[in-house]
């Protein structure tokens, strides 16, 4: 059966690979709450709770404490995670202060990173590299992420530019690109528009 056959992979990778008791990746959910709403997002209607700063702190000790002194990577998801940038620092000044090398990337719509959130990003949380989706051009992008509170007219060149910010700092980004029959035929012009920008 395949059970039987997963366990006996399992089996013989653990004898190839004994566990160290090392803890060296982690994926971190700052919160469940997002500024988007995504009418494809899997979190749609879950309750949009964050992680407290108490729970940063045990995180930062757990990390710390099952590196065996090797360098971490720390994935920040969500939710959008920039939305609870405050749990980042604080893990990110935590771990700095016990000695723990560590780098991270990030899966965000880019929306919130601002001039001071960029520069944080590089410095405090060692950021490597960014996932984000674009779903299409100007008005299929827009009225797919449905962004609330937003403070410009047109997310989709917020958007750009604060991706151009991270490229213009060294960090690496890769454009996902969900497609649907509402975006098909746009996400071609969109890589267009991507090439010649």
């Amino acid at each position: 059966s395949e059970q039987e056959f997963a366990a006996s992979v399992r089996r013989l990778y653990r004898k190839l690979n004994p566990p160290t008791g090392e803890i060296t990746a982690y994926s971190l959910m700052t919160t469940l709450g997002c500024n988007a709403r995504c009418f494809y997002c899997f979190e749609r209607g879950l309750e949009q709770s964050s992680m407290s700063p108490e729970t940063a702190h045990k995180a930062a000790r757990f990390m710390a404490e099952h590196c065996g002194g090797k360098q971490i990577m720390i994935t920040w998801f969500g939710g959008e995670p920039l939305c609870n940038k405050r749990v980042i620092d604080l893990i990110c000044d935590d771990l700095t202060a016990l000695g723990v090398d560590y780098q991270s990337v990030i899966i965000s719509n880019s929306s919130l990173f601002d001039e001071e959130t960029a520069e944080k990003a590089m410095t405090l949380w060692h950021l490597k590299s960014l996932s984000v989706t674009l779903d299409g051009t100007e008005e299929v992008y827009n009225r797919t992420k449905a962004y609330v509170g937003k403070k410009t007219e047109s997310p989709f060149y917020l958007v750009l530019s604060n991706i151009e910010r991270l490229l213009d700092r060294g960090l690496k980004v890769t454009v996902r690109m969900n497609v649907s029959e509402e975006n098909g035929d746009d996400l071609s012009a969109l890589i267009d528009y991507l090439h010649e920008r």
